[in-house]
Formats: C-alpha cells, structure tokens, sequence
C-alpha cells in the first residue's frame, strides 16, 4: 500500500549478479481485458523505469488509445508476466 510505504515505495529490484544471467523469460497466454484492468491500478511510470533497468523495452507513457493496441498490450503482458528473475541458491548453514 503506496500511502502506507515510508521510503520503501517503490521497491527497487538488485540483483547480484548480471542481469542476463538472471533472468528466464517464461511463455504465457496474453488476456488483453487482465493487462487493461491491471494497468488501471498499476503506477505505469515506477513499471516503466523498472522494466527499463532491466532491458525491458515498453512505452515512456501511454493514453487510451494504447489500450486498443495489441503490440503495447503485448509489451506490458510481456514486462509484467513473461520476465522472471532467479539468482544462485543461498548458502544457509543454520
């Protein structure tokens, strides 16, 4: 919850390692009414920036029109659901 977080919104993702050897990208179906509805409740410009940090190409912005492209549909589906992040198993001797 945005209003609750002090100093902890938004979560900043680092990785230990390269992100290239981090990351799967995993087939998924699109449901372009589920991208639209979470795009109404997600802060597009934290998505944004941290899909870029990542290599991860999507609009700068987007209006209502972009929400009857298939091909920025496709990209968000894509940033929010494809992309996944694995690191090495942590040594843990407890």
């Amino acid at each position: 919850n945005e209003a609750k977080c002090t100093g902890g919104y938004p979560l900043i993702i680092k990785l230990n390692e390269d992100v290239e050897g981090n990351v799967n990208i995993i087939e998924q179906e699109m449901n372009p009414e589920f991208i639209k509805n979470v795009l109404s409740k997600v802060d597009y410009e934290v998505l944004y920036n941290t899909a870029k940090q990542f290599g991860v190409s999507l609009l700068s912005s987007y209006n209502n029109n972009h929400l009857e492209d298939e091909g920025f549909l496709n990209s968000v589906h894509h940033a929010l659901f494809k992309v996944h992040f694995f690191s090495k198993p942590i040594n843990r001797n407890i």
